[in-house]
């Protein structure tokens, strides 16, 4: 009997109590129903896309690095849609590399142990080869293709 005059009282302060945000001091919140699943701010539930005729933004994230076989990117394939942005994260974990895209007009540098972000919007359609221009890189395997498709 007590439980219940509890939970009563617990669903009546939960409903009628109006609690104050304690980050800002004044805006009251919503009360809070504990039956509700908990979600965050990127759950695919809570995602909506305001603008589905917006191009996307594809990322990738790749290494740089050579071994005893060859020099290398760890991704050999990037695909995208004509007007798409791709963003690429690449870390240079070993040697001396950078990332050439000659056809949209990119080199930029790959300082080691460090985290390079390429940017850029996929303009043109057909497949462009991406490389290290170190010498002796990319005919040492270092290289990969971007598939853009209309």
């Amino acid at each position: 009997m007590v439980g219940v005059l509890a939970l009563l009282g617990a669903s009546a302060l939960l409903f009628t109590g109006e609690k104050k945000d304690t980050t800002t001091g004044d805006a009251p919140m919503a009360p809070v129903d504990s039956a509700m699943p908990v979600m965050g701010g990127n759950a695919p539930e809570m995602m909506v896309d305001e603008n589905p005729d917006a191009p996307a933004v594809d990322e990738y994230t790749m290494t740089a690095y050579y071994d005893e076989k060859g020099k290398w990117f760890s991704l050999k394939e990037i695909a995208a849609k004509k007007g798409d942005t791709i963003r690429l994260s690449i870390t240079n974990t070993k040697g001396m590399h950078n990332f050439t895209l000659d056809e949209y007009g990119i080199k930029k540098e790959l300082p080691l142990n460090e985290v390079v972000v390429v940017e850029f919007v996929a303009d043109k359609a057909g497949e462009f080869v991406y490389y290290c221009a170190m010498p002796g890189h990319k005919a040492g395997g270092q290289w990969g293709t971007l598939r853009v498709v209309e």
